[in-house]
């Protein structure tokens, strides 16, 4: 099993059937039964892949899940979008701490100290792209 930005992979010869485990619960997860897994909760989780002799069970992985805490995503804005120049990040309620822009393969393209309840950033310098 390996992980990959955030995505859980195995691979077996013969496999037959994949399932996902969350290791703190020791259940399954619903709908997951392909070879692939992004989670979106930072715990350990398990592949069970099954072939026609049986089945077996990975060793449980730790991952830590990033993005915007729970609760967050409905009071953060980030405009304008698309942009080339600057974007605004404001949020309604709480002080923004830390911003850190990654690209699509997780690589920390622009991290500094929020300001506030608004920051703006300086985005003319990224190649053209998805963060």
């Amino acid at each position: 099993m390996t992980v990959n930005a955030g995505t859980f992979t195995v691979q077996a010869q013969g496999a037959t059937g994949y399932a996902w485990m969350d290791c703190t619960t020791n259940t399954l997860i619903p709908n997951e039964t392909s070879a692939s897994f992004t989670p979106t909760e930072s715990v350990s989780y398990a592949a069970v892949v099954s072939n026609g002799c049986g089945s077996d069970t990975a060793a449980c992985e730790p991952i830590e899940v990033q993005g915007l805490s729970n609760g967050l995503e409905e009071s953060i804005s980030i405009f304008p979008n698309p942009s080339r120049q600057t974007i605004t990040i404001h949020s309604q309620s709480k002080s923004i701490d830390n911003i850190k822009i990654m690209d699509v393969q997780g690589k920390i393209q622009l991290e500094e100290n929020g300001n506030g309840i608004e920051s703006k950033i300086d985005i003319s310098n990224f190649a053209s792209g998805t963060y």
